[in-house]
């Protein structure tokens, strides 16, 4: 036996991976790497690979609310029409609640901004 031969049966880790990249991504991969302050890029690899995040954001949730949200926004404007036609509400209330709606609106478009600006945080790693 030789003693690269000697060496390889002393290791703990014995399997080996290959993959192949372009140069923008050996980039990419070398900057995650430092923000990581990852010493190699064995350590590196293997870290990602066994713990790292692969991130699979299910949007079902949010899309049946704003689908919710918007059949509101639909209700108060044929609530409207059907007001303004016999004039049995007051413009006051009628714009108070669309105010609302439009406040709920912007605040389910920005829980959706901050979530995907926590995905896109997670992913930068």
């Amino acid at each position: 036996m030789t003693n690269d031969e000697i060496k390889v049966s002393k290791r703990k880790r014995k399997v080996s991976k290959f993959f192949r990249l372009t140069d923008e991504e050996d980039l990419r991969l070398h900057v995650k790497m430092g923000k990581a302050h990852a010493p190699s890029f064995q350590y590196y690899a293997r870290k990602m690979c066994l713990d790292g995040k692969v991130m699979r954001v299910d949007y079902g949730d949010i899309r049946d609310l704003t689908r919710a949200v918007n059949r509101i926004g639909v209700n108060i404007n044929q609530i409207a029409h059907v007001l303004n036609t016999t004039g049995n509400f007051y413009a006051q209330e009628l714009e108070t609640l669309k105010s609302e709606h439009d406040e709920l609106c912007r605040l389910i478009r920005n829980s959706i901004r901050e979530h995907l600006r926590a995905i896109r945080l997670e992913e930068d790693i």
